[in-house]
């Protein structure tokens, strides 16, 4: 079994704001900085219809970046670990969540994840190329409590003002299914001369994880959904999208070179994190955009209440009350399996032997940015 790479993810400490219920210790050890990155890997350049799609940057010298979805006038869905300190270093993940005991951590505390940083060092920007664009300001994250990244590696983080974006509807009531053809998209700088947001169509699930909405789920983690070859460092908090243009979840890690064709993906299902999702929209005063529910019936019980136990924010204040636009419905595509039925890929080797992991986030060259001013 090979050993987990080094995960490129990049920060230096700082005041950590406090997350209501969660009691773990601001972690006090960042990894250095990395420059490299990759996009969607076979993608092209990402359309207008993407737009949902917002580049998110972190940390106090803003060095690393993500992709975030807007879900609500002032909500971006991402990535945990796009918005917290994290430690690099090799380890492994079980099927649960924990670290497996088949890979001894290296340091002691690779993998682990602190709280949240503070929201005004989260920047939020727009378009296809938003690197100079004026960003918006982080104002509140809303995370679940968890001290590693092998779980809970899902934020939602309000901004200080309504962007101009038609918010995407989420996944929440029906499970995702193996064989749906979907779309990924992030940032990232690209293997051509194009910078900018790309995306990636007809990738096919080759595996859902177990959680609440889907407990038959094998060969992901808990809670998480599988792809083959397409996201790379660099696109976390990304979303992968439906047919109907429904958020399916958000990137979190790679297992192998996302350039191989043995490159796995692993996104953080919406639908199990429903009640943390829910509360964290009525907290800041917005409806929740779900995707409508096919009309063949297709799918889980709707309104099923999910796996998690909701999970606190930073920096609370009120925020501007509204409503998500509508989606139109288009039926998750399956991919024809020659004359076999499509279902849950097998249990990957079991999980504990998973080769080499690797977080889709990257560092950014420094760049100097202005300080916050009056909002």
């Amino acid at each position: 079994m090979s050993v987990l790479g080094r995960i490129a993810v990049t920060g230096t400490p700082l005041a950590l704001s406090l997350l209501i219920g969660c009691s773990q210790a601001p972690l006090d050890e960042e990894p250095e900085a990395h420059t490299k990155t990759q996009p969607v890997y076979g993608g092209i350049v990402s359309t207008e219809e993407n737009d949902a799609v917002v580049h998110l940057t972190s940390g106090p010298d803003h060095a690393r970046y993500c992709s975030g979805t807007v879900v609500a006038p002032r909500l971006v869905i991402t990535a945990r670990h796009c918005v917290a300190p994290y430690v690099e270093g090799s380890y492994r993940c079980d099927a649960d969540g924990d670290f497996s005991s088949s890979l001894p951590r290296s340091p002691a505390t690779a993998g682990a994840v602190g709280l949240a940083y503070d929201p005004e060092l989260v920047e939020i920007r727009m378009g296809q190329f938003p690197f100079d664009k004026e960003p918006a300001f982080g104002e509140k994250i809303y995370t679940i409590p968890t001290d590693t990244i092998c779980r809970n590696d899902i934020a939602i983080v309000r901004v200080d003002r309504d962007l101009p974006i038609a918010p995407r509807a989420m996944r929440l009531k029906d499970p995702t299914l193996p064989g749906e053809l979907v779309t990924v998209v992030g940032y990232g700088k690209t293997f051509t001369d194009v910078p900018g947001r790309h995306e990636r169509h007809d990738v096919e699930i080759q595996a859902v994880g177990k959680s609440t909405i889907y407990p038959e789920g094998k060969g992901a983690f808990d809670r998480t959904l599988r792809l083959g070859q397409a996201a790379c460092p660099g696109d976390s908090g990304g979303p992968t999208l439906a047919d109907s243009g429904a958020i399916l979840g958000v990137f979190s890690i790679i297992e192998n070179e996302c350039n191989s064709d043995t490159a796995r993906n692993y996104y953080t299902q919406l639908a199990p994190y429903r009640n943390f999702i829910e509360d964290a929209f009525e907290d800041s005063g917005f409806e929740v955009l779900y995707e409508p529910t096919p009309s063949n019936g297709a799918g889980g019980a709707a309104g099923a209440s999910g796996d998690s136990g909701g999970g606190g924010g930073t920096d609370a204040s009120g925020g501007s009350a509204g409503a998500g636009g509508t989606s139109s419905t288009i039926e998750g595509r399956r991919k024809k399996k020659d004359g076999c039925s499509v279902g849950a890929v097998g249990d990957a080797g079991a999980l504990g032997g998973l080769a080499p992991l690797v977080l889709g986030l990257v560092a950014l060259r420094r760049r100097s940015h202005a300080k916050p001013g009056p909002r």
